[in-house]
């Protein structure tokens, strides 16, 4: 990706609360996991940490939220098979909190973009009696980023509201999930950093960043490779 110089940022995600969910469909999502450093989509638990928002800066490669989906449809008389959920994709739109952020005229280029309502394709099974799946979802394409960062000076931020369903096939027949609603802050210089040239001198650590996107929700320590881009996490030079 081609991004300029920007100041790094504090921890912005300290504290994060785990929503729940309204189990009253057979396929729910029970809330967005939190990625670590190593690893983009953990192993599906419900006693994992969630988060109830995100945060990304206008610079990367989009915004990827992991969700944790449940079956809770009951297989009892051998029906496991027909229980069993394919999950197909997802559906997602988007809107905005700031109403002003983008003119009427902007929002239909947008929407006729595809940026604002589409659907995402990934094929996976789901368990039936509480069984548990965590996918990694695009839920905001790197495009739409840039069009926010032309709309926000350097340390502005404007709150990107997402809402995702998702669907597939049960015994034979359609089924979708509950919608779940998630908010994600877009900000412009606020967790992407440059360090300077690649690589960068022997013995810096440089923060890794998030296992999905670089720039989302914690910083990340970049070089510039010579091009115009960024090397994110930044390499180093190796001590001899």
């Amino acid at each position: 990706m081609t991004i300029a110089r920007s100041l790094s940022c504090a921890t912005l995600l300290a504290t994060l609360a785990v929503g729940c969910a309204d189990n009253d469909q057979t396929l729910v999502v029970l809330q967005a996991q939190a990625e670590d450093a190593s690893t983009c989509v953990p192993a599906p638990s419900e006693g994992a940490a969630g988060i109830t928002f995100g945060v990304v800066d206008v610079r990367a490669d989009g915004y990827v939220m992991t969700p944790l989906l449940k079956n809770y449809a009951d297989s009892t008389g051998s029906l496991e098979a027909q229980r069993r959920v394919l999950v197909e994709g997802a559906r997602v739109s988007i809107s905005f909190a700031d109403d002003e952020l983008f003119t009427a005229a902007e929002l239909t280029q947008l929407d006729e973009a595809g940026l604002l309502s589409f659907e995402t394709r990934q094929t996976a099974p789901v368990d039936p009696d509480g069984g548990l799946l965590t996918l990694g979802v695009r839920v905001i394409p790197e495009e739409l980023l840039r069009a926010i960062g032309t709309k926000l000076l350097p340390g502005d931020d404007t709150v990107v509201l997402t809402n995702t369903t998702f669907f597939g096939q049960m015994g034979g027949g359609d089924i979708t999930s509950t919608t779940f609603p998630f908010p994600v802050t877009a900000c412009a210089d606020c967790l992407i950093n440059d360090l300077g040239a690649c690589p960068l001198p022997a013995g810096t650590t440089p923060a890794p960043g998030s296992a999905c996107v670089a720039g989302q929700n914690v910083p990340v320590d970049c070089c510039s490779d010579g091009a115009g881009g960024l090397v994110c996490p930044a390499t180093v030079t190796p001590t001899t």
